[in-house]
């Protein structure tokens, strides 16, 4: 069962700067994530939201590892957006283990928030259920993830 995440009593983040990186993947979704979990990071103060989209979850690691050594701007966190759904191969557990493993390698090495909100899922009914608009939606647990972090 989902639960909504209480979004009532959070810290304030006045000042930060949040990379969202997105996966081009079922990108209907994804951007659903990504129109949830704006709000509230504005909200709760972020001075500067990027966006990045590329090519699939897998690339997320890589991308986190490009922008912390080669962009002039500096980030409090990193909230990584997309959908990864199961196949009749093992590709989806070989994307979703990497990709998950990388996330947490990055987050240590740059000891910062490197929020993981990549759906790995079953069926796109699964992914629909995630990522409606409402209060129940994946981006906002990642957006607050991210708030209490920084």
């Amino acid at each position: 069962m989902h639960i909504a995440i209480d979004t009532k009593n959070l810290p304030r983040i006045d000042g930060a700067h949040i990379c969202i990186l997105k996966s081009k993947w079922h990108q209907e979704y994804v951007d659903n994530m990504e129109k949830a979990a704006r709000p509230l990071l504005e909200k709760m103060g972020a001075e500067r939201i990027d966006s990045e989209i590329l090519p699939g979850c897998l690339e997320i690691p890589l991308a986190i590892r490009h922008i912390e050594e080669q962009s002039s701007v500096t980030y409090d966190a990193y909230i990584c957006l997309g959908v990864i759904l199961k196949g009749k191969t093992l590709h989806f557990e070989m994307i979703t283990n990497a990709c998950g493993n990388g996330m947490s390698e990055l987050a240590i090495r740059y000891t910062k928030p490197v929020i993981n909100a990549v759906i790995p899922a079953l069926t796109l009914n699964d992914v629909k259920k995630r990522t409606k608009m409402d209060k129940l939606n994946k981006g906002i647990e990642a957006a607050v993830a991210a708030i209490e972090m920084i």
